[in-house]
C-alpha cells in the first residue's frame, strides 16, 4: 500500500489506484496521513472533517466515514488492523516506506546531515530525491481543508521552499548552474518579489558566463520590487548583480 499527500491525495496498491470516494472520507484519511504513526483524537477529527461547525451527529458520521475508509483498505488487500481506534481517537499505520511525506522528511534529514558533514554531493542528491517526492501542492484536490489542515498544508509547503533553496545553493556551490537555471526561471515567472529566488538565478547564469542575461534578470527584478515595494532590492539581490558585474564567475558564490 502506497499513500501520497505530496499532491493530489492517493491511495495505491502494486502502482494501481484505490478509489475513496466522498469528500468526508477523503478529508478523514488526509487528516490522519498528516500525523503518521500518531492517534489522532476524535475531536480533532471532527473538527477538520466539520471545520465551520459540526452537526450533532459528527461522532456517528466519523464513524461512518472510517468504516468507508477501512472498506477501501480493504479493497487494495490491506491488513484489517491498518485503522484502529484506541479510545481517544483513530490511529493509521503506515511504515515509513508506504508515505511519500515520511519519505520526504527522512531524506531531508539525511541531506542536511550530509550537508553539515560537508558532502555537498551527497547532500544535493539527497535534496533531489526529496523534491522529486512532490507532485504538486500537497492536497491539492481537496476544495476546502479547513483552518487546521489548511495550517498544517502551508507548512509542508514552506518546508518544499526551504528545500528547493537550500538544494539551489548546493548545486550553485558544487559550480552546477545548469541544473537549476530552468527550475529557477520558473520560481522567478511565478514569484518575482522573491529576492532570494532572483539572486539565485542571477548567481547561476554568472556561473554560466551569461552575464547578460544575469545583468537583464536583475535590471527586471529591481523594477518589479521597486514599483510594488517601493524599495531598492536589499543586499542579497544587490550582491549577485556585483558578482555578475565583476564578471569573474570563479569569484561568484551562492547568495
Amino acid at each position: 500500500m502506497r499513500f501520497s499527500v505530496l499532491g493530489p491525495l492517493a491511495l495505491h496498491v502494486d502502482d494501481h489506484p484505490i478509489t475513496l470516494t466522498g469528500t468526508k472520507p477523503r478529508l478523514l484519511l488526509a487528516v490522519l496521513l498528516l500525523s503518521p504513526g500518531r492517534t489522532v483524537a476524535t475531536s480533532r477529527l471532527v473538527d477538520g472533517l466539520w471545520p465551520d461547525s459540526p452537526p450533532a451527529s459528527a461522532v456517528r458520521n466519523l464513524r461512518t466515514y472510517v468504516h468507508r475508509l477501512r472498506q477501501a483498505l480493504d479493497r487494495g488487500g490491506d491488513s484489517a488492523d491498518r485503522l484502529v481506534h484506541d479510545g481517544a481517537g483513530y490511529h493509521l499505520r503506515v511504515d515509513e516506506d508506504e508515505l511519500d511525506l515520511l519519505r520526504f522528511r527522512r531524506l531531508t534529514d539525511d541531506a542536511r546531515r550530509a550537508a553539515r558533514g560537508d558532502r555537498p554531493e551527497v547532500a544535493a542528491e539527497l535534496f533531489d530525491q526529496a523534491v522529486e517526492l512532490w507532485g504538486g501542492p500537497p492536497l491539492e484536490d481537496l476544495a476546502d481543508p479547513g483552518t487546521d489542515l489548511g495550517a498544517t498544508v502551508t507548512a509542508l509547503r514552506e518546508q518544499h521552499r526551504e528545500i528547493t533553496t537550500e538544494l539551489f545553493d548546493l548545486r550553485l556551490r558544487l559550480r552546477q548552474p545548469a541544473r537549476v537555471i530552468p527550475s529557477l526561471r520558473r520560481m522567478v515567472a511565478e514569484e518575482p518579489l522573491d529576492e532570494r529566488r532572483q539572486a539565485q538565478l542571477v548567481t547561476a547564469l554568472t556561473l554560466e558566463g551569461r552575464v547578460a542575461e544575469a545583468l537583464a534578470v536583475y535590471q527586471q527584478a529591481r523594477r518589479g520590487i521597486v514599483d510594488e515595494l517601493g524599495v531598492d532590492p536589499g543586499p542579497t539581490l544587490q550582491g549577485a548583480l556585483q558578482a555578475a558585474l565583476d564578471g569573474d564567475s570563479a569569484e561568484v558564490r551562492p547568495p
